[in-house]
């Protein structure tokens, strides 16, 4: 009887210890803001007309280059907008041979789409430059090594 008595009391013990055990909680607020950007990702390469010879030019010269970018996930850039150049009048672009001028041109697709991200998996969108240099503008072209330099704005 006695030793019912001392395992009574001990599991007794042991339920007045758990019934005293308690619990009280808490709520923690958490948050991020995730910044919507775009980057160029692959600066335009030179575009290159290449030797131009006005005897016997027959078609306007053309080249190509082409510039990407990356957007956080699910933006859209507003725009792609060029400075024209450095020797641009009005709105002509021009390459420039010390005081002389050609005139040329380039364009590529106003719409741009939405960003995939920069991770590892995002693939960035690349957008098409189409230069040309007219067929009159090449047939009455001086001679000289020409050159320019353009600024592309991503806005976003």
């Amino acid at each position: 009887m006695k030793k019912i008595l001392i395992a009574t009391a001990i599991s007794g013990l042991f339920m007045a210890g758990a019934a005293q055990a308690g619990t009280a909680t808490a709520t923690m607020g958490v948050s991020a803001t995730v910044n919507g950007t775009c980057k160029i990702t692959t600066a335009p390469t030179a575009m290159a007309f290449g030797i131009i010879d006005p005897s016997i030019v027959a078609a306007n010269v053309t080249a190509s280059s082409s510039i990407a970018y990356k957007c956080t996930t699910g933006l859209t850039p507003l725009s792609l907008a060029d400075d024209l150049g450095l020797n641009e009048v009005g709105v002509q672009s021009k390459l420039a041979s010390g005081a002389l001028r050609l005139n040329y041109g380039f364009t590529y697709p106003a719409t741009l789409s939405a960003g995939t991200g920069f991770g590892s998996t995002s693939s960035a969108t690349t957008i098409a430059i189409a230069g040309t240099i007219l067929l009159a503008d090449a047939q009455s072209a001086a001679a000289g090594v020409y050159a320019d330099t353009v600024t592309f704005t991503l806005t976003f």
